[in-house]
């Protein structure tokens, strides 16, 4: 459906950058040149921004990562709706992690829902979210993994 991984990625984040800009947002993918050299060791997701990830004016609003094992793929990540950084910045002592990234909140200037945004990123997915391979579970599948004692069964 998307490709290589890295057509993969653009093609997500443009589609979200698309529901944040529904809600008002001045979201932008970060251009390619934009990627910094690896840093010696992995650092917090919001410290630093690669190409094609979602900035608004230059902030990282959106993370995420991706993976593809076979025919498997998976992408996922996070879209800050408010709080703060700030408690990555003194967990991993990069000064970054808090300065470098923005809420959407914030960006908007009111509070934004988890629903609000939900029902954004359905919109801007479109009618491509609708698949033949997309089922409900039967209702024991919502019981069993809805349960914590399966959930922490280790």
């Amino acid at each position: 459906m998307f490709g290589g991984l890295r057509e993969a990625y653009h093609a997500i984040h443009a589609r979200l950058a698309a529901a944040l800009h529904a809600l008002g947002a001045d979201a932008a993918l970060a251009s390619d040149r934009e990627t910094a050299d690896p840093p010696d060791r992995p650092g917090p997701c919001f410290a630093r921004s690669v190409g094609g990830e979602i900035l608004v004016g230059g902030r990282k609003l959106v993370g995420s990562a991706q993976a593809r094992r076979g025919a498997a793929f998976l992408q996922h990540g996070s879209i800050l709706l408010e709080g703060s950084q700030e408690v990555i910045t003194g967990v991993s002592r990069e000064s970054r992690a808090a300065s470098s990234a923005t809420t959407l909140s914030a960006e908007l200037g009111r509070r934004v829902t988890w629903d609000e945004v939900a029902d954004a990123v359905v919109r801007a997915w479109g009618d491509d979210c609708a698949s033949p391979n997309l089922h409900q579970p039967p209702p024991t599948s919502i019981t069993l993994f809805s349960n914590p004692a399966w959930t922490w069964r280790r």
